[in-house]
């Protein structure tokens, strides 16, 4: 075309017209891989290694393994699309192709959809932020992670109890600072044995959502074991009378108002066996309503004994006090029946 022009030539019509459906064509092509594909802009950092960045575009109805960092790679999987949207499924595996605990997540994301990962490989721990940050997470940031019981049910999600939990404990704890907003809440009750006698020194953790319905994410973020748990928890030991209190405000329901309100409780019987409880759901909680009949029976009978609290309001200190009493092994299948420690 530039020799045409510099000799005074003018192109014909139809080579314009040829160069515009190629341009045309071109962009077709960039529209149609945007509108059946989403992208995933991850990064990993091993230790205090470089962190690697990787971009990628991945079709729809499509699954692929991609490396990480080191001897790491990625696992993407990208469903069908149902009304435009598909569901990006998302894990970092180790170099035998297994997946690192609680990393394997997913969420539906529109055509055209990002998702940004940023992974730090701290040994057997994964600090997980859904973006990629400037700085990549450290591990030298993270809490210490006291040495983890026995899990008899199998709870992955219980190790985050063990995560910064303080060396020393007594039977009443903060979970909710005075300057959090929300209503505020004495949360106690009384550990008993399968015998019925009360249990010293077990362990209650507790952990819940702020009056919004969110769980407040801790800052330096913390690894996938705790992070999710959000900076609203708590720990207690159960004095010679198996008593233990929090010191909190009352959960709001998630935004979507799917749940009602609820706080997640872990006992602890230390050198035995770590589980979670039947989560704490209030009587006065519209949504309860909202529960399926099967769902409900669980809650009233549940590991632990009942779920379901009624609040009432204290007359001398003007606390809102709910009393979730917990009876060890109760409806739990698999009990290994620990004694007093």
């Amino acid at each position: 075309m530039k020799a045409l022009h510099q000799s005074g030539i003018r192109a014909p019509c139809w080579l314009n017209l040829l160069f515009g459906l190629v341009f045309l064509s071109q962009a077709w092509s960039v529209a149609a891989a945007a509108e059946d594909a989403v992208r995933f802009n991850l990064r990993t950092r091993i230790g205090a290694a470089a962190p690697v960045d990787v971009s990628l575009t991945v079709p729809f109805g499509t699954s692929k393994v991609i490396p990480a960092a080191g001897s790491l790679s990625y696992h993407v999987e990208v469903g069908q699309p149902r009304e435009g949207r598909a569901f990006a499924r998302l894990s970092l595996q180790d170099g035998a192709g297994r997946a690192y605990p609680r990393t394997t997540n997913g969420l539906p994301l529109a055509a055209g959809g990002v998702r940004s990962v940023s992974y730090t490989v701290c040994d057997d721990r994964v600090i997980q932020e859904e973006t990629v940050p400037a700085r990549a997470a450290r591990c030298t940031d993270l809490p210490s992670m006291a040495k983890a019981d026995p899990r008899p049910d199998g709870c992955l999600e219980c190790l985050g109890a063990y995560e910064g939990m303080p060396k020393s404990m007594s039977s009443r704890a903060v979970m909710a600072a005075p300057r959090e907003p929300g209503q505020r809440l004495l949360l106690t009750g009384q550990v008993t044995g399968p015998d019925g006698a009360p249990r010293a020194g077990v362990i209650v953790y507790a952990f819940q959502t702020n009056a919004t319905g969110l769980y407040p994410m801790a800052n330096p973020a913390r690894s996938t074991f705790s992070q999710s748990h959000g900076t609203l928890r708590a720990w207690a030991r159960t004095d010679n009378g198996g008593r233990y209190t929090f010191d909190t405000i009352r959960p709001g329901a998630y935004p979507d108002r799917r749940e009602p309100e609820h706080i997640h409780m872990v006992t602890i019987e230390s050198g035995c066996a770590s589980y979670f409880l039947e989560d704490i759901h209030f009587s006065d909680d519209p949504l309860m309503k909202s529960i399926p009949g099967d769902r409900l029976k669980v809650l009233l009978s549940g590991v632990g004994g009942s779920g379901i609290v009624t609040p009432n309001r204290d007359t001398k200190s003007g606390n809102v006090v709910i009393v979730r009493n917990i009876e060890l092994g109760k409806n739990f299948a698999d009990y290994p029946s620990c004694s007093a420690n």
